[in-house]
């Protein structure tokens, strides 16, 4: 890592490389939402993930991951693009939480429509 992969804090250098990340809730009311956020351990983050819906009686699936070089500016970019370009924000959850439609349409047209969000930042 060179020294773009850091940059520094008040007197502390910290590790910006990391993932972007899109996983999915089903949740135990049929609720579809979508998680967008950033992580230097995917594979820890996940298995919170796991643990969180079980916990919850809900689903969880990981849908995209993609490496990046500075995951807190690409973070704050998805999660723009989405609010902006028609995800509904679930404030109620967190400003990373999203469901695509507030209609009633399959569980396919929500993952292609957060699929295609998430691709038009990282592409």
């Amino acid at each position: 890592m060179g020294i773009y992969g850091l940059y520094l804090e008040g007197r502390e250098w910290r590790r910006v490389e990391g993932y972007l990340y899109l996983v999915k809730f089903i949740e135990a009311d049929g609720r579809i939402v979508y998680k967008v956020g950033r992580i230097g351990d995917l594979d820890n983050r996940a298995k919170g993930y796991r643990n969180e819906a079980k916990k919850r009686g809900s689903a969880f699936y990981e849908l995209v991951t993609l490496k990046v070089d500075n995951m807190y500016v690409s973070e704050r970019v998805l999660i723009n693009h989405f609010e902006t370009h028609g995800a509904v924000h679930l404030p109620s959850k967190g400003k990373e939480y999203f469901t695509m439609y507030t209609a009633d349409v399959s569980e396919l047209a929500h993952d292609v429509r957060a699929r295609e969000l998430f691709q038009q930042v990282t592409q």
